[in-house]
């Protein structure tokens, strides 16, 4: 890490705040803070920025601001933004199910993950959403919408870090 990095620069460390503090000489102290939002008001970072805060950066992945040069699908984002989490298709084989239509069974109305259970009666576990009752017809589909389960973000695998922000 070159004492010569402007404010702004972040740099990411295996070290904690402490440890990172101790590590740098003596002309750097005080030059680097954790990216977590705290105030840095009177710093040259706040004087060229504008902006008194560090950005939050914790549970977040950087990612480089603009538009890719050689594919202008791969959009960056505006510098000093932040960018909600998404979740896109899949770009070979889509998310397919099925149901089957044959065979005679009865639903109570309220759909479980155990189909079994649908036409025994006396189910427990969570509930899937509401269909309305069937007879024992045979041929019928079922149509569910998913609310529930899954992750709160689509992340790969991590290795956690601190980032540092540069201020004076």
């Amino acid at each position: 890490m070159a004492s010569s990095e402007p404010p702004g620069s972040i740099t990411q460390s295996l070290l904690t705040e402490a440890q990172f503090n101790a590590a740098l000489s003596s002309h750097q102290a005080g030059q680097w803070v954790l990216a977590d939002g705290r105030n840095v008001a009177g710093t040259r970072y706040a004087q060229i920025t504008g902006r008194n805060t560090v950005p939050d950066l914790r549970g977040a992945y950087l990612r480089m601001a603009g538009t890719n040069s050689t594919n202008s699908t791969w959009q960056g984002g505006t510098l000093n933004t932040f960018h909600e989490d998404t979740t896109r298709m899949p770009r070979n084989t889509a998310f397919t199910g099925s149901t089957s239509t044959n065979g005679n069974h009865t639903h109570d109305g309220v759909l479980r993950p155990d189909h079994n259970c649908w036409s025994s009666g006396g189910c427990s576990g969570p509930s899937l959403g509401t269909n309305n009752p069937s007879g024992a017809a045979g041929n019928h589909s079922h149509t569910v919408t998913i609310s529930a389960g899954g992750d709160t973000e689509t992340a790969p695998k991590t290795y956690v870090v601190n980032t540092f922000v540069k201020i004076n």
